[in-house]
């Protein structure tokens, strides 16, 4: 389990004023002995302060993305992860490119819905096209 950086900081400062014991910290914070005797053996080190990650996806390329799917109801995501880096020069995974369509709440369904709205199906079956396969 990660604890936050604010924790982390009051157990150092316990740990440096010496008034508790190493059992009464341990169950006034409710952590295990593996994690306070971790940050007791880390604490001159900066491996107790983790920042978190920031993300290489920016609202860009979220919205490049969002915009080729889109277009390309079946796209390949080979392609994708080339087109993202050659435009951004950002590596991304597959996965990566699914969570931001899940972030961004894009499905093919709902994609197929959009395209094919009931006037355009309308219209697609009036056009000559349709005619001509019947």
């Amino acid at each position: 389990m990660t604890y936050s950086n604010d924790l982390k900081k009051k157990i150092i400062d316990n740990i440096r004023s010496k008034k508790y014991t190493d059992i009464e910290m341990i169950n006034f914070f409710n952590i295990s002995r593996g994690t306070f005797y971790k940050i007791k053996k880390n604490i001159n080190k900066e491996i107790i302060y983790r920042n978190k990650r920031t993300s290489k996806i920016t609202t860009t390329i979220m919205t490049y993305i969002k915009k080729y799917v889109t277009r390309n109801i079946n796209f390949n995501y080979t392609k994708l992860v080339q087109l993202i880096n050659k435009n951004f020069n950002v590596l991304v995974s597959k996965t990566t490119i699914y969570d931001v369509l899940a972030k961004k709440n894009i499905t093919k369904k709902k994609i197929q819905k959009k395209q094919f709205s009931p006037k355009k199906r309308n219209e697609h079956y009036k056009s000559k096209n349709f005619k001509k396969l019947l």
